[in-house]
């Protein structure tokens, strides 16, 4: 069970037709929440949705920061088809093996298992991996933003992700094989 599920029945932001009921469309606004999901050093951690970005730029999917130490996790999609960014306290730029189309609905998966790997899935496919063993700071607090860079524990700004999300879903595991979809 994901310790977080969004499917695009609220608001903050305009709901549209998405891969799996009505989406969360993004252009300048984002998703701010609270859940202690990223608490007491969760080591082990997986996010999965499905997106259709609408242009290659600089957008944050995910993002959980401390407010004092800026110490916690984000996911970026930096600017071209396979460039991203997974900042766990050990940053990761990489490019995929896959490209990300635009307009597309696509499904990603990032997962982090501590001082084993990271691992990111386009499609159900395995698009980039890395081992890992850095152990990121403590993240103390409780807030975390959705298609938008976190900045502090209340307030966002700047990356904005442009297009749609659907099925946002935030685990307290390393997903295995068999369950990254």
């Amino acid at each position: 069970n994901s310790v977080l599920n969004l499917h695009g029945t609220t608001s903050p932001v305009s709901n549209d037709n998405g891969k799996i009921g009505k989406c969360y469309s993004f252009t300048d606004g984002y998703i701010l929440g609270t859940h202690n999901f990223m608490n007491n050093n969760t080591l082990d951690w997986s996010y999965c949705a499905w997106i259709k970005i609408s242009a290659y730029h600089n957008g944050c999917l995910f993002t959980c920061r401390d407010a004092v130490t800026s110490a916690g996790f984000a996911i970026f999609h930096y600017g071209s088809s396979t460039h991203w960014l997974f900042d766990d306290g050990d940053r990761w730029n990489f490019d995929s093996t896959i490209e990300l189309p635009l307009n597309t609905w696509t499904h990603v998966a990032f997962v982090r298992k501590k001082g084993s790997y990271r691992k990111f899935y386009i499609n159900g496919i395995l698009a980039a991996s890395t081992t890992s063993t850095s152990t990121p700071i403590n993240v103390s607090t409780t807030h975390f933003t959705i298609g938008e860079s976190q900045q502090s524990s209340t307030y966002a700004d700047g990356n904005n992700f442009q297009g749609q999300m659907n099925d946002v879903r935030i685990y307290d595991h390393a997903l295995s094989t068999k369950e990254k979809l």
